[in-house]
């Protein structure tokens, strides 16, 4: 119960609001939000930013957008925080922005999202400043422009701003906006992952791993563990890696196995190949051929272009898997067309030998043709046969003579006694 004070204050506080003091009306507002009167909360309000009380305007605007007290209405949101925004605050133009940026309730405008995204940065809103800059680096609604992004992301970073020092970091360590550094990528990456970012952990275990100078694989692995607590997929990844090689930590191939089995099964192609080359080869598990086709061909599905060429070797082979030559030449087409060298020599061995496909040897020859391009021995013994015998291709000797020596310097027996003949 209010004391007679107070209630002195309330009247007062009444008779200016009723006058249409739009700061005494908001506070009424305010008052009656407090005593759960939402009825008398929203009349005041809604007279407050009318008589263009900007708090007002972007409280009534937050109702709309958030679907609180009012049924959700993203035009009336966006009203009212334009004209919050037009008043000059800051909130009203991030949040604005964002609606413009993220197409909430109406159409993507990012030129729009740009320009009251500036309007907040140039007012020291950190996290506009932010969001600006991911959209100078995308170039969406303006020019890419990775040096005024690296201007951005360096105003957030030094005020402590974790996802722009991470996004600093990288554009040290590719060299765009800035030029390349890596002793300032590590930089950043520190300040970022001791805030507790985890794609800065990850990244900064990367440079401990992998930049040759100051290389710390223990610092590394306890990096990597951090960002896989902290669910990054690539972490843990890594982190299998980690343990399945020895890289910073003890071998434990039984953990390798247990890490890449709990991210293949959220369905991550790189941990289902990963996982069926462990039952493949035995290695952290008891070697199985069933459970290396079922993981190959999981991620073979998902376009993993070593799964397609190892699924197709395993139909081919009928290890794991009935034999069945055209799945084979099936799964070889839709690696070597990505570019898996070991797919095409295979494919053109298909084509050969009518495996699984009509012979052609016009297409044997382009896809052994393929394959030696990335140095393949055996591709470069059989295209060289092909020459030596005149079949598919004019015979030619010399170029005979040069693929079995490419060949037999990488030990190809067949190509080493070819060699004998000329």
């Amino acid at each position: 119960m209010m004391s007679v004070n107070n209630n002195e204050l309330l009247n007062e506080l009444i008779k200016n609001a009723e006058s249409g003091n739009s700061k005494s009306q908001y506070e009424l507002a305010d008052y009656y939000k407090s005593t759960d009167n939402i009825s008398r909360h929203i009349m005041w309000l809604i007279k407050s930013a009318e008589s263009g009380n900007a708090n007002a305007q972007f409280d009534l605007a937050f109702y709309f957008n958030q679907g609180e007290i009012f049924e959700q209405n993203y035009t009336e949101a966006v009203k009212w925080y334009k004209k919050a925004a037009e008043q000059g605050m800051p909130e009203a133009q991030f949040n604005l922005a964002f609606i413009y940026e993220s197409g909430e309730g109406l159409n993507q405008n990012y030129a729009e999202a740009v320009k009251w995204y500036t309007k907040a940065a140039k007012q020291g809103l950190i996290e506009a400043i932010f969001n600006l800059a991911i959209l100078y680096k995308t170039g969406m609604g303006t020019d890419t422009d990775f040096e005024t992004a690296a201007k951005l992301f360096r105003t957030a970073a030094v005020r402590g701003h974790a996802e722009s020092q991470y996004n600093l970091g990288i554009l040290y360590f590719i060299g765009e906006g800035v030029e390349k550094n890596l002793f300032d990528a590590k930089r950043w990456f520190m300040e970022a992952a001791e805030q507790g970012n985890v794609k800065a952990q990850f990244n900064l275990a990367v440079c401990y791993q992998e930049l040759g100078t100051n290389q710390d694989l223990v610092y590394a692995f306890k990096l990597y563990e951090k960002a896989a607590q902290g669910g990054l997929e690539d972490a843990q990844l890594n982190l299998a890696q980690c343990y399945e090689k020895g890289i910073g930590v003890r071998t434990d191939t039984s953990k390798a196995v247990e890490i890449y089995k709990a991210i293949a099964q959220k369905g991550n192609a790189i941990a289902q190949y990963d996982l069926a080359v462990c039952y493949k080869d035995g290695t952290g598990v008891r070697k199985n051929w069933s459970e290396a086709v079922k993981w190959f061909s999981k991620s073979a599905t998902q376009g993993h272009i070593d799964a397609r060429y190892q699924l197709a070797r395993c139909y081919e082979n009928g290890t794991g898997v009935e034999k069945d030559l055209g799945k084979a030449a099936y799964w070889y087409v839709r690696a070597a067309m990505k570019g898996n060298a070991n797919a095409q020599f295979c494919l053109a061995s298909c084509y050969e030998r009518g495996a699984g496909v009509v012979a052609d040897i016009k297409k044997a020859v382009m896809w052994y043709q393929e394959a030696v391009k990335s140095g393949v021995p055996g591709a470069q013994c059989n295209l060289a046969i092909l020459y030596y015998t005149g079949n598919g291709v004019d015979k030619d000797l010399e170029k005979a003579r040069e693929l079995f020596r490419m060949s037999a310097a990488q030990g190809n027996k067949v190509a080493r006694d070819y060699l004998t003949k000329f």
